[in-house]
């Protein structure tokens, strides 16, 4: 077992390196995030009081995240916690490659692929920030077919029943496995059909179907409970890519060239930074020496496999070669057809580890069959190790000098320790690709979600909501293009404007991200004090319910105000409220508690019912308004058909000089 481990620790050990350098991929933190409140998986059901998520997505499970589960809950969702044990499943998976090649082909074929897949660019980047999921589609699908190859020899039930239900929970993980579960069942039976149909009997089909059906059980009844929802394409985020599209990331994947200007900022060339860890400058100076690398010399040598093929059809690998080339046809076939898939990396390495066998199997009969073939092979096998190793220490130089790219920006985990510093009520992502980041960093502690255009009515109260903030990207770096543009039209039609209130750097001092809240158009006429019976001060209250008697309202537990801004010393917050005898009945005393701008209220404790005028020192400020929260320690909750949450009753609030 010693060529298996050292494969799977050169894959970890070259990986390595790549796991702190980048912040998360919101489609990797969508996967965990489903354990927390602010997210809002597919389906989840309650059990014993506890919100178990099942599907992410229409077409994710949750499996990740019931296996990372326990692991959260010990250590902090940092990148390491979320990467080094998906690392440690691509390094597992290009062991077990090396264990199926040795079974099938001998030790020097599993050499030469478990090499060959250890340093391959892609793959590794791949597994060092799985964002997919690639990671466990892969060790599934190969310990699948492992289990398969040892069922063929020992003829046990048990077996069987274990291959297929890893190929289950594959399905479960993300549907996508489809492509390559229909991929193995066609190649093999267009390569070894006596071998294949010879194992197949009634009894041995139902243990299989029994076992999937166990794995991927989760997925059968979403699609059972909302009829083949799954299967609705259409349903799929991202847009429809043409072949040709579909056939640049296929080649750029293949020379490991897909992830620059993705992983590491490439347009910003002011901001390149020199290489500061003594590991960073000698992946510099190296770089230098041998020029820019960005891609390696892989689909060469593909090329000529292909030219290869039908003498090789012709030579003893001829059915390993037919079935490498039937798989690669059927999987890449279904994502070339499929409208809103194969443009992308994630997609495309489900091909993989299939493309390093057929390049493996091409070298062997070279070297079996040719004059000098030996050396042709191990040339090749030289050169593509090289130029793979090559193109890694160019990611690596890239990443340490040019710093991380907009989508996997490392600016996301101090906007986080911002966003948790601070006093938001309310947390909306205004562009894509951060908003579940947040959500799995916070551990659901950021009441973040994303901002809902179609819903009119609530996207107004936000916006009116002076304890909400807005994240954006900065102007440079907007992912969905015009949705800032977007969001800041439909303030300006309420009469409100936007304000940046902070800007939030990368590790190369670039703008990434800005919080933003919301000022009317004209705040210099904004009152020093607002009646509860003026219904035009109604789009600048929160928290409380609409007039009564024409002169007050009931508020709930927290409720919020914007006045004019303070602009003497000895200013003072005065707030006129009503404790009801209702409620000092029911609850006892009611504490006050709040914030004016940054500075904090102290809290005031009615312990009588009737009247009360509270009143709490501010000092002046500089901003265009002054926003006014208040939190009350209790309220009543709601009770039969009365559906509000009730506080006090608030007759006034304002500013007033001593």
């Amino acid at each position: 077992m010693r060529l298996p481990v050292l494969v799977a620790l050169l894959t970890f050990a070259l990986g390595l390196p790549f796991a702190g350098m980048t912040g998360m991929h919101m489609d990797a933190s969508l996967e965990l995030a489903c354990l927390y409140p602010c997210s809002r998986p597919a389906w989840a059901t309650q059990i014993l009081g506890k919100t178990v998520p099942w599907m992410v997505m229409t077409y994710l499970g949750s499996i990740k995240a019931w296996l990372f589960a326990p692991l959260l809950a010990v250590f902090p969702a940092t990148v390491w916690t979320l990467r080094l044990p998906l690392l440690a499943t691509a390094a597992v998976s290009a062991g077990l490659f090396a264990v199926l090649l040795r079974r099938l082909f001998g030790t020097r074929v599993a050499i030469s692929g478990g090499l060959l897949l250890a340093v391959d660019a892609s793959y590794v980047l791949a597994g060092s920030i799985d964002f997919g999921p690639v990671v466990g589609l892969h060790v599934l699908w190969l310990a699948g077919v492992l289990l398969l190859l040892r069922f063929e020899e020992r003829g046990r039930l048990g077996i069987l029943a274990l291959a297929f239900f890893c190929f289950g929970l594959a399905l479960w993980h993300k549907a996508l496995f489809l492509w390559m579960l229909g991929g193995l069942g066609v190649a093999g039976l267009a390569s070894f059909p006596r071998r294949i149909l010879r194992q197949v009997t009634a009894k041995r089909v139902g243990v299989a179907a029994a076992a999937m059906l166990v794995g991927c059980l989760p997925l059968v009844v979403y699609n059972i409970r909302f009829p083949l929802r799954t299967f609705r394409i259409g349903d799929v985020a991202g847009e429809s890519s043409p072949i040709s599209h579909k056939l640049v990331i296929l080649r750029r994947t293949l020379d490991g060239s897909v992830l620059q200007g993705f992983l590491n900022e490439e347009a910003w060339v002011e901001t390149h930074q020199a290489p500061r860890t003594a590991a960073a400058k000698t992946s510099v100076a190296l770089a230098n020496t041998f020029g820019a690398i960005h891609s390696n010399t892989v689909p060469w040598f593909a090329l000529a496999t292909l030219l290869l093929t039908p003498w090789l059809l012709t030579t003893g690998s001829r059915q390993a070669v037919l079935f490498c080339w039937t798989y690669l046809a059927v999987v890449w076939a279904q994502m070339a057809l499929v409208g809103k898939t194969g443009g992308s990396i994630h997609h495309v390495l489900l091909l993989w580890p299939v493309p390093q066998m057929l390049l493996v199997l091409a070298g062997r009969e070279v070297a079996r069959q040719w004059r000098l073939g030996i050396w042709v092979a191990v040339a090749a096998l030289a050169l593509m190790v090289t130029g793979n190793l090559l193109l890694l220490n160019q990611y690596f130089a890239d990443l340490a000098t040019k710093g991380t790219g907009p989508v996997f920006t490392d600016a996301v985990e101090p906007l986080r320790a911002q966003l948790e510093a601070g006093d938001a009520e309310q947390i909306l992502a205004v562009d894509w690709g951060y908003q579940a980041t947040l959500c799995l960093q916070s551990k659901g502690r950021l009441p973040v979600e994303a901002v809902d255009f179609s819903d009119q009515e609530q996207l107004r109260r936000w916006i009116r909501q002076p304890a909400t903030v807005f994240v954006a990207h900065s102007p440079q770096m907007e992912l969905v293009p015009g949705i800032h543009d977007r969001l800041r039209a439909a303030a300006r039609d309420l009469g409100w404007e936007r304000q940046v209130t902070s800007s939030i750097r990368d590790g190369n001092g670039r703008p990434r991200f800005e919080l933003w809240r919301f000022e009317p158009l004209d705040a210099g006429v904004l009152p020093d004090r607002l009646a509860m019976g003026n219904p035009q001060h109604a789009p600048l209250l929160r928290g409380l319910w609409e007039i009564e008697a024409g002169q007050w309202r009931w508020s709930g537990p927290r409720f919020s105000f914007r006045l004019a801004p303070v602009r003497r010393a000895g200013t003072q917050v005065e707030l006129d409220v009503h404790l009801p005898e209702v409620i000092l009945q029911r609850l006892g005393p009611v504490t006050v508690t709040g914030r004016a701008g940054r500075e904090r209220l102290v809290g005031r404790r009615l312990a009588e019912a009737g009247d009360h005028l509270l009143r709490w020192p501010v000092g002046a400020g500089e901003g265009a308004s002054l926003d006014v929260a208040f939190t009350l320690d209790k309220a009543l909750a709601p009770v039969g058909e009365e559906t509000r949450e009730l506080g006090l009753i608030v007759r006034g609030v304002g500013l007033v000089s001593r």
